[in-house]
C-alpha cells in the first residue's frame, strides 16, 4: 500500500511509529546502511563505494569510526577475517602483542626497522 494511504488512516502519532519502523526495516535489510556502533548514537551510515575491501565509517553524528562490515573499530586495511585471527590470539592481555612482536618479528641489522620473518632463510636486506 502506498504511504499516503497509512498517512491517511493513522493518527499522527502511530504514523511517526509506521514511519519509525520502516526506516528500521530498511536499514537492517539495506546493503549500503548500517546503524552506528557508537555508545548512544542511534544514527545510520551509509556506504559510499570506496573500492576497498574493507570499509571504514565514520558516523557524522558521534564521529565513531567502525568497520562497515563487521561493526568493530576501524581496522583498515586489514580484512575483518584477519581481526577476528588476531583478537582470539590476543586473548584480554596486551603481553601477547609483544609474545607475537618476538616471534614473528626481527629486527634489521641496518636501520632497526621491524620486519615479519615469514619463511626463508634469516637474512634481511634494508630497501
Amino acid at each position: 500500500m502506498p504511504d499516503s494511504v497509512f498517512k491517511k488512516v493513522l493518527t499522527p502519532a502511530l504514523y511517526e511509529r509506521y514511519q519509525f519502523f520502516m526506516y528500521k526495516s530498511y536499514v537492517e535489510i539495506s546493503k549500503a546502511a548500517t546503524w552506528c556502533t557508537g555508545k548512544n548514537c542511534d544514527m545510520v551510515v551509509e556506504l559510499k563505494d570506496t573500492g576497498f575491501t574493507t570499509f571504514d565509517v565514520t558516523c557524522s553524528g558521534c564521529l565513531d569510526c567502525f568497520c562497515f562490515d563487521c561493526g568493530k573499530p576501524g581496522h583498515q586495511p586489514v580484512s575483518c577475517e584477519m581481526i577476528k585471527v588476531w583478537e582470539s590470539r590476543l586473548g584480554s592481555s596486551d603481553d601477547d602483542t609483544d609474545k607475537w612482536m618476538k616471534l614473528n618479528t626481527k629486527s634489521c641489522p641496518t636501520c632497526n626497522a621491524v620486519v615479519q620473518k615469514n619463511g626463508g632463510c634469516m637474512y634481511i636486506m634494508c630497501s
